[in-house]
């Protein structure tokens, strides 16, 4: 398992090819994925993150309504322009996408973005950054699918409801972590806490998409085990 919880570009100045001016590309950096970035074409768009230094970058995390026609590249280069610039390809899609690579360390970043299936690209979030290996989980983690619907019964015995949204619960157990590894996660939650949202991609082998989730508990219990080992649980809920 593993996750994206430091948006290095968050601090970046950003830039687009074009953009909706009712929905502009700083509407990338915002923590609500309902928020969207709009460019006016489908083909041949960017993103530019200027880190105004040398930024080590190991993973691109996009929340979009991108299908799996589109083409998508990460590029890395010295100077604004672009001139000589490391291309990346990203070859996963899906409507969340985190996918890592060689980290690399340059000043100007680009992510370029074309899907001539679409009237239009959406884009609710988009990070680079760098990714954490999460512990060794004991067991496989499960997966809950929760709504918040509302209902209520009539005297009668009629069920009157209001739609709400679909989402997914993980809840994964971690066996064994070194001392060193439960720090990292107590830093990360005490970091966090239950209402930061971040990059999750709790199987990596496809069996379910990378989510965009917050911790859905009040509080992280360690166990010490009698031989001096420990092991923890978070449960992660996906979040929009």
């Amino acid at each position: 398992m593993i996750i994206a919880y430091e948006f290095l570009s968050d601090a970046a100045a950003v830039d687009a090819a074009t953009e909706d001016t009712n929905f502009p590309v700083a509407n990338v950096k915002d923590r609500f994925l309902t928020v969207r970035y709009k460019p006016t074409a489908v083909t041949s768009q960017y993103v530019d993150f200027d880190f105004g230094a040398d930024t080590s970058i190991s993973c691109l995390c996009l929340s979009s309504n991108l299908t799996s026609l589109a083409t998508i590249t990460v590029q890395h280069d010295d100077n604004a322009s672009f001139t000589s610039p490391t291309t990346i390809s990203i070859t996963e899609t899906d409507d969340t996408i985190f996918e890592t690579f060689t980290a690399a360390s340059d000043r100007y970043w680009r992510v370029n973005i074309s899907d001539a299936s679409l009237a239009e690209i959406q884009v609710g979030r988009l990070t680079l950054g760098n990714f954490y290996t999460m512990p060794d989980v004991s067991i496989r983690p499960t997966v809950e699918y929760g709504t918040t619907a509302q209902v209520r019964f009539s005297n009668s015995g009629q069920a009157h409801g209001v739609s709400g949204y679909e989402y997914r619960i993980y809840d994964v157990t971690f066996q064994n972590p070194t001392n060193a590894q439960r720090k990292e996660v107590e830093a990360i939650f005490q970091s966090l806490k239950n209402y930061n949202p971040f990059f999750a991609d709790v199987f990596g082998d496809g069996t379910f998409p990378p989510a965009y989730v917050t911790i859905d508990q009040d509080s992280l219990s360690v166990t010490v085990q009698s031989y001096g080992g420990y092991s923890f649980n978070l449960q992660l809920r996906e979040v929009y």
